[in-house]
């Protein structure tokens, strides 16, 4: 159960330090735990975890609701 709770969590940090909303050091960090990295890896290449994921399009939401939270704060 703490896998399919943890699972989507995962997916979303590595998908945002790899593609630069979140700092690269926090996927360079979990890296460096070996069975964690293992079991991330293992799970992210499971299609039934990554059948409802759509990356790409997560990436470009959250980069659009952050800018637009920005912007907000600067009225």
């Amino acid at each position: 159960m703490v896998q399919v709770q943890a699972a989507p969590f995962v997916l979303r940090t590595y998908a945002l330090s790899k593609n630069g909303i979140l700092p690269a050091s926090i996927k360079e960090g979990l890296d460096k735990l070996p069975k964690f990295s293992a079991w991330a890896k293992a799970m992210m290449e499971k299609e039934s975890v990554t059948c409802i994921w759509d990356e790409q399009k997560f990436v470009t939401r959250t980069a659009e609701r952050i800018k637009k939270m920005k912007g907000q704060q600067r009225k």
